[in-house]
C-alpha cells in the first residue's frame, strides 16, 4: 500500500500507550513518527507534519513553540478538563472527587490552557476498579477517542469550545507532598484508595 499521500502525524510522547496509538494510526495508513525527546523548529521543518500530537508529553512546550505549531498541535490528556491538569490526573480525580475522563484540546498561550476538541467523561465501579485498571482504561479511552476523530482533527473543521471555568492543576511533586511518604499500592481498588488517603490533606 502506498501511503505517500496520506497525512503525516508526529506523536510527541514518552508513555507506553503511545505505541498503541502509533500502531493503530499506521494500520489505518497514516505516516507516523513517534518522538520521545525534545521537539525543535528544525525537526518540524524537516518532517513537515500535517498534525503534531502531544500525548502526556513531559518535555516542556513553551509559548514560542506553541505559537510556532498553532493550527497543527493538539494535546491528549487523561483528565476531564478543567479538572486535574498536569501530573497524576487519575489519582487527583479520586483524591478530590472530581470528574474522571479524557480531553483532546488545542493549547493557547501555554500547554495547560486552550480550547477543547473532544472530551469524554468516564465512570468507574469503585468496588471493582483499581488504580492500575482505571489508569489503563483512561489511556484506552483517549486513544479510541483520537482514532475515531482523527480525520475531523486533520480537516480542522471542528467547533472548539472553552472548558468550564475553574478546575485544578498539579505538578509532578504534588502527589508526594500529599502522601507524605506513603507508598501507593496500585492494585488497590478506588474504594480502598479513598480509605488509604483518609485524613491526609493537601
Amino acid at each position: 500500500m502506498n501511503n505517500s499521500n496520506k497525512p503525516m502525524i508526529l506523536i510527541l510522547s514518552n508513555n507506553k500507550y503511545a505505541e498503541v496509538l502509533k500502531n493503530r494510526l499506521a494500520s489505518a495508513g497514516y505516516r507516523i513518527k513517534l518522538l520521545n525527546s525534545s521537539v525543535s523548529k528544525i525537526l518540524i521543518q524537516r518532517e513537515k507534519p500535517d498534525l503534531i500530537v502531544c500525548y502526556d508529553y513531559t518535555c516542556k512546550l513553551d509559548e514560542k513553540m506553541i505559537n510556532l505549531l498553532q493550527g497543527k498541535l493538539v494535546i491528549m490528556h487523561t483528565s476531564f478538563f478543567p479538572f486535574n491538569k498536569g501530573a497524576h490526573p487519575n489519582l487527583w480525580s479520586i483524591i478530590n472527587n472530581t470528574p474522571q475522563g479524557v480531553t483532546i484540546y488545542s493549547p493557547a498561550e501555554d500547554r495547560w490552557n486552550g480550547k477543547i476538541l473532544y472530551q469524554q467523561e468516564l465512570f468507574f465501579n469503585e468496588d471493582k476498579e483499581t488504580l492500575t485498571s482505571t489508569h489503563r482504561k483512561l489511556h484506552q479511552a483517549i486513544v479510541d477517542l483520537f482514532i475515531e476523530n482523527v480525520d475531523n482533527i486533520l480537516s480542522g473543521k471542528i467547533e472548539l469550545y472553552a472548558p468550564l471555568p475553574g478546575g485544578s492543576y498539579h505538578n509532578l511533586h504534588d502527589i508526594d507532598r500529599f502522601l507524605d511518604g506513603k507508598e501507593i499500592p496500585y492494585d488497590m481498588t478506588i474504594k480502598e484508595f479513598k480509605s488509604f488517603i483518609s485524613g491526609l490533606d493537601f
